[in-house]
């Protein structure tokens, strides 16, 4: 218990020094100066079911005339025929198309980026959705100029099973904790690669997938990473949500797609790569990286989780904070099947 209770310490000073370090980095007041109109770009592999409802709420989204640039890498479905004809019946889209063979997602932006054409660009999954009340002119109004720009994003769990939504929650409220608070300048933490505004001439200046093509995924920290290594400007957004992403529907699926992005952290083992150097840290407390599931099983990694939330969100209500006491220490339950899935997929057993 004494060395469980020793990392529970080291990890909570750790990650508030983090913080203290974000914070000294952001004490001058962003100028909110805006951007222009960036090049929207999404990589495409096999997504036909999404395509429609993603593709009608941009259109809703979009008030002004902007490029899209949709990379099929690998597409063996009808996504391509989909995104063209809707596309075509929208007024404001001006769509360009390319396709690629391998299903990268790093190869396809870096493709669309060569033919992106204005000086930003904007990175967009197809399972994200735009709030009915928001409009992208509007939006880039209220954004201060840097080379990468990490705005917050939303959770719907309206049609998650309705006792599993407090679970997904709190997860989500937690990892969208870490990514918008902790941002300092060496440690690639996380990064909202479903929703990130890049800078076209810094992104093909630092070339941040140049020496990453092994990994399956990670698009987004590798950005992230290679952004702060060479010293670019890096804002995050915390009080602007322009979209947001939908929850899975039950627990068969929550374990699918827990089991999917567990497995796939079991490919970061480089020394070169930041986030593995910060072990005894911050990877401790994502609940979905497999090689920190450990944590989640002891009572400081509870405590810990609800110390970062209560520690970093501008508000903590009473009813919140019982919830989160309550999912925290029931999380072992939901986990457990993700730990030994992720596992077996890694090793083949």
């Amino acid at each position: 218990m004494i060395p469980l209770t020793l990392v529970f310490l080291g990890t909570v000073f750790y990650i508030l020094w983090l913080i203290n370090i974000s914070e000294k980095d952001s004490n001058a007041p962003a100028v909110y100066t805006g951007i222009p109109v960036p090049t929207i770009i999404v990589a495409v592999h096999n997504q036909e079911k999404e395509l429609e409802d993603f593709i009608n709420s941009l259109s809703a989204f979009v008030d002004t005339d902007v490029k899209a640039i949709f990379v099929f890498n690998g597409c063996t479905d009808n996504s391509e025929e989909i995104i063209r004809r809707l596309i075509g019946q929208n007024k404001y889209i001006s769509g360009q198309f390319i396709s690629i063979p391998e299903p990268d997602k790093k190869k396809a932006i870096e493709a669309a980026v060569d033919h992106c054409g204005t000086p930003w660009f904007w990175l967009l999954d197809c399972d994200v959705r735009f709030y009915p009340t928001q409009r992208l002119y509007e939006c880039l109004e209220r954004v201060p100029t840097a080379d990468l720009i990490i705005p917050s994003l939303g959770l719907k769990t309206k049609n998650t099973a309705l006792w599993l939504r407090p679970f997904l929650n709190f997860e989500w409220r937690l990892l969208q904790r870490i990514t918008l608070n902790v941002k300092s300048r060496d440690k690639a933490v996380m990064c909202n690669g479903a929703h990130l505004l890049v800078s076209t001439s810094a992104f093909l200046e630092v070339k941040p997938y140049q020496n990453n093509y092994q990994f399956k995924t990670g698009d987004d920290i590798f950005l992230l990473d290679a952004f702060q290594k060479d010293g670019r400007s890096i804002v995050t957004l915390k009080d602007q949500s322009w979209c947001y992403t939908r929850g899975v529907k039950n627990y068969s699926e929550f374990l699918k797609q827990r089991i999917r992005w567990a497995s796939k952290n079991f490919e970061f083992k480089q020394s070169h790569f930041r986030m593995a150097k910060v072990v005894v840290g911050i990877r401790m407390i994502i609940p979905f990286l497999a090689l920190s599931q450990f944590l989640w099983f002891c009572p400081s990694g509870f405590l810990f989780c609800l110390l970062f939330i209560a520690v970093t969100e501008s508000r903590v209500r009473s009813s919140h904070f019982l919830l989160d006491v309550f999912c925290s220490f029931a999380m072992p339950v939901l986990y457990l099947p993700v730990v030994i899935g992720a596992t077996f997929k890694r090793f083949k057993i």
